[in-house]
């Protein structure tokens, strides 16, 4: 074949036009070419508002400017592709320098991609989707995008070898390096095509009597409940198998779709029955939430789940994990309880008990789905947040704290309230659970407790013995004189 060159960053008509205007340009003499080029330079401010150029200059504007291009040459071979700055000198005439900065070449007899100047996939990846476009690999773009950036240095040479030529068989050859294991093509493709939103049916949501088609609309908008559901029509084809209404929601809370794949493959047993099943919509959202943290998990411990499990042996492993972790994790800890100067008695409508040291906080973030632990145990070491389980009337977690007062704030005008209290997952409690926590935390006992335990003092402030005992004296006057 016949040596093709190409600039693959502007057309075949521009391209033309350039090299013309060279042609052109060697004609002019010496004195002009000076003058042409520096009156462009001295003016160079107003290229898109050339007016200050003369007519001369004008004519070789676009020759003058400085270029990135994507040049293309394709012969029996090799196929190579490169980028490189052009641009316009001065020395007697004009002359332009070339200056290349990255390249690859792919060698029909070897199968091997070289890489120009030490360069790598990563530095080279406008490249070699130009050289793709150019080779017409549509099919390569037709992908989810991370197919594509999943290509690798061996793709690529399949790719460009004709080893590789649709979809399918990318996909499939990916699996093979990069997971080291084969999903079934269908469910992988199903995967990403379901982009961020996971379908089940919605056993709570029921349109009552009386609501037709012709209403539907108007009486979802008035309620918030049923707002967020969609309409049969508007699910993928693979969705369309009931009558039922459906919700949607975020398969993946956070996870990006190949740390979550990978946890399918890497901890689950049969992960394609695993793949099968999370996008079969028979899951709850509870199952997958608890799927997120109990991978996390499963990559600490190196152990595997099962999802014929129900919702409660999940439960149930997830809960194990926790503990053996935490075993592992608390083993050397320094477990030194808080100490608490008069605590209540528990009243009769609540059961409690406050988090005093760290263990305790962390099994409480474990069993109940929440920060706690991550984000509030120096807070209640340092005694300026108090969290507490509650264990009747329902089971949540309550965190506890000053409520602003002014800049001088003294033990004597403090007073604390209810910042947050929510069941599993941190989802609200009861109205009624709320009201009771609210009256309980209010009582003239609480507030008192609260305020002889409450450091004032920043922890950064309180750098000596002499200084903590201070405090501990203030809170001893302070429950003498409250008994």
């Amino acid at each position: 074949m016949d040596k093709i060159i190409k600039y693959l960053n502007q057309t075949e008509e521009k391209t033309n036009e350039i090299i013309a205007l060279k042609h052109e340009l060697k004609e002019e003499s010496p004195e002009n070419q000076r003058y042409i080029f520096y009156d462009y330079r001295s003016n160079q401010r107003f290229l898109y508002n050339n007016d200050s150029h003369s007519p001369i200059t004008k004519k070789y504007v676009e020759l003058l400017s400085k270029k990135d291009l994507q040049k293309f040459i394709h012969d029996d071979d090799k196929i190579s592709v490169c980028q490189f700055s052009y641009t316009p000198m001065f020395n007697k005439v004009i002359f332009f320098k070339n200056e290349c900065k990255n390249g690859l070449t792919f060698d029909k007899k070897t199968k091997k991609i070289r890489f120009w100047y030490g360069g790598n996939m990563t530095e080279s990846s406008g490249l070699i989707h130009a050289m793709l476009r150019e080779l017409k690999h549509e099919w390569f773009f037709s992908m989810h995008y991370f197919f594509q950036n999943g290509l690798t240095k061996t793709l690529l040479e399949n790719i460009l070898s004709q080893k590789i030529t649709n979809p399918e068989d990318y996909i499939k050859k990916w699996m093979k390096i990069s997971l080291k294991y084969s999903f079934h093509y269908k469910l992988i493709k199903k995967y990403f095509e379901t982009e961020e939103f996971y379908f089940r049916k919605n056993e709570d949501i029921k349109l009552p009597k009386g609501v037709t088609p012709e209403n539907e609309d108007e009486y979802i908008e008035k309620h918030p409940e049923v707002k967020n559901s969609i309409k049969k029509e508007e699910l993928p084809t693979w969705a369309k198998a009931s009558n039922e209404r459906f919700t949607f929601f975020t398969l993946y809370s956070g996870f990006k779709k190949e740390a979550f794949l990978r946890y399918i493959k890497d901890y689950t047993i049969e992960p394609n029955f695993s793949m099968q099943k999370i996008l079969s919509g028979e899951l709850s959202k509870e199952y997958i939430d608890t799927l997120n943290d109990i991978f996390d998990q499963c990559k600490l411990l190196g152990e595997k789940i099962n999802l014929h499990w129900s919702y409660n042996r999940l439960q149930e492993e997830h809960l194990k994990f926790y503990r053996k972790i935490a075993s592992i994790r608390f083993v050397d800890a320094d477990l030194e309880p808080i100490i608490y100067f008069g605590m209540p008695t528990n009243p009769k409508c609540i059961n409690y008990e406050i988090i005093s040291d760290e263990k305790m906080a962390f099994e409480e973030g474990v069993e109940m789905h929440n920060c706690v632990y991550t984000n509030y145990w120096n807070k209640i070491k340092n005694k300026t947040y108090f969290i507490f389980k509650i264990t009747y009337p329902e089971r949540c977690t309550l965190g506890v704290c000053k409520k602003y007062t002014s800049y001088n704030e003294t033990k004597s005008n403090l007073r604390f309230e209810i910042d947050q209290v929510y069941i599993s997952r941190n989802r609200n409690v009861k109205p009624e659970t709320k009201q009771m926590l609210s009256e309980w935390v209010n009582t003239r006992e609480m507030q008192n407790f609260f305020v002889m335990n409450y450091d004032i003092l920043d922890i950064k402030d309180v750098q000596t013995l002499e200084q903590i005992e201070k405090l501990e004296e203030e809170a001893k006057k302070i429950i003498k004189k409250a008994v």
